[in-house]
């Protein structure tokens, strides 16, 4: 068993926190259909709807998988990969910055700990910064914070959105 079977057991999905201190969790109406782990941004003119990052905005924080979530959009095959907020849904959001860390999709492997963290522009998931892809957005103190695993040929990682204390 590899240190990442360890770290990210095949029932957590895209979004789990891997700790629960130091949160801070907003909540905003989704303008949109947003799946939980994309980047979001406010909408223009709206500071209570979000939608998915494209660029246009300021990376507001990270959709959120809820126990919520899970009760309202449970499907059949793996709820966890697909939960989903509808157009109008209340969706909760950490904060860039909280003292935990995200299980996230990243668009291609990301397999050194520490390395800063890019959103990508077309899709609202992440990047190492180490990417050839032009089309993304830094997100301040943002980091690897566990390398990337393949599942069902989706790249999970997760990320850290604080800077990384040294000792």
């Amino acid at each position: 068993m590899s240190i990442n079977e360890t770290f990210y057991p095949q029932q957590i999905g895209k979004s789990a926190r891997q700790s629960s201190s130091g949160q801070d969790i907003r909540t905003k109406i989704a303008d949109e259909a947003i799946d939980a782990g994309k980047a979001v941004q406010l909408v223009d003119g709206d500071e209570d709807r979000v939608e998915v990052f494209d660029g246009t905005g300021t990376v507001y924080g990270i959709a959120r998988y809820s126990t919520q979530a899970d009760q309202d959009f449970r499907r059949e095959d793996d709820a966890r990969d697909r939960a989903e907020y509808q157009e109008d849904d209340p969706v909760a959001i950490q904060r860039p910055g909280s003292d935990n860390d995200v299980i996230v999709e990243f668009e291609e492997d990301a397999d050194t700990l520490g390395e800063q963290v890019v959103v990508d522009e077309d899709t609202g998931n992440f990047r190492p910064d180490s990417t050839d892809e032009d089309d993304v957005t830094e997100l301040d103190n943002a980091s690897v914070a566990a390398t990337t695993i393949t599942n069902d040929d989706v790249e999970i990682g997760a990320i850290r959105t604080r800077p990384i204390e040294t000792n």
